[in-house]
């Protein structure tokens, strides 16, 4: 069907009628537009007057079908089910032993997910610095990412934040939002150090890089982790680190990532590394019960998702 939209004044209330009728398929055509015309829903073509600036031609052919697929493709899940994982024991036995750490792994709204970042992938060579240099038992031996069970997992909100900006005027992380994706990491004692006993800056923003890209990953429908095609689709643009405590070595450590913005294929994300207090004592003593946990680093990321044919 076609509607013919003329430029003049007079004629807008002869066909004001027609229009209401599809004020529906103009709201998924601009969704539609955000999708990047899905496959079956090609034939959708909406062109400018060039001289009044007006829409003058739409033209759906089963448009009963494409409103059902985008209906569809609003109520899916936003999260992907992730695969099922079993942790190392190694791994576990690593986080048991930290009363902290033991906590996060019996919170049943989470679920262990294979970090594909720290599988070597000799094929590529991609993320051998996390995958091989940095996975040796003096670096991070354990690292163990934790991802919010489907169904349980926070809207992200439309629309890009005001970025950038300085800390103190970053999006807010609601209070009472648990993250997105919980990482587990286990900070080795000698070879992560760049002032001594504590973690360099470098690794720090890398690990924050990588591991906040997995919670742009967990709300992209049918997104699979271990499609590495796929994965390097997805870019940083930009990356603001607050370094805020030293990150000590031969220490546990929790990064938690939440999505707080989304607009088409960018992505906008927080995240926070947190320690526990020093159980040592400036005098040598042991603390008998660690309570205290610090944000040590906070971060604010954009990333992008690329379409194949821009790479």
């Amino acid at each position: 069907m076609t509607i013919d939209r003329p430029p003049y004044t007079e004629h807008w209330n002869s066909i004001a009628g027609e229009l209401a009728n599809f004020t529906e398929y103009w709201v998924y055509i601009f969704q539609l537009a955000e999708l990047h015309r899905p496959s079956g829903c090609s034939d959708v073509d909406i062109q400018l007057h060039p001289r009044h600036i007006q829409p003058r031609l739409l033209r759906l052919r089963q448009p009963n079908k494409l409103v059902s697929r985008l209906k569809t493709r609003e109520t899916e899940p936003s999260m992907t089910a992730p695969k099922p994982y079993t942790v190392p024991d190694a791994t576990k036995a690593a986080f048991q032993a930290n009363n902290w750490t033991s906590t996060l792994l019996k919170n049943n709204a989470y679920q262990p997910i294979e970090t594909y970042c720290r599988k070597p992938k000799p094929q590529t060579g991609e993320d051998a610095f996390i995958a091989t240099i940095i996975n040796t038992p003096t670096t991070i031996p354990h690292l163990l990412t934790l991802q919010r069970k489907p169904g349980q997992l926070a809207k992200v909100p439309s629309g890009a934040p005001s970025l950038p900006a300085p800390p103190d005027q970053w999006p807010k992380i609601p209070s009472n939002q648990p993250a997105d994706v919980v990482n587990l990491l286990y900070f080795g004692e000698r070879d992560l150090n760049g002032h001594p006993g504590v973690v360099h800056g470098g690794i720090i923003s890398t690990l924050l890089d990588e591991l906040m890209a997995i919670s742009v990953a967990a709300h992209i429908p049918d997104f699979d982790f271990a499609d590495t095609s796929k994965f390097g689709q997805l870019f940083t643009m930009q990356l603001d680190v607050r370094f805020k405590r030293p990150v000590r070595t031969g220490a546990h450590a929790v990064l938690r990532t939440w999505c707080i913005g989304n607009e088409g294929r960018k992505w906008w994300v927080r995240a926070q590394l947190v320690q526990e207090e020093n159980p040592i004592k400036p005098n040598g003593e042991k603390v008998e019960w660690v309570k205290k946990k610090y944000v040590c680093a906070d971060a604010v990321g954009f990333f992008i998702l690329v379409k194949d044919s821009k790479l």
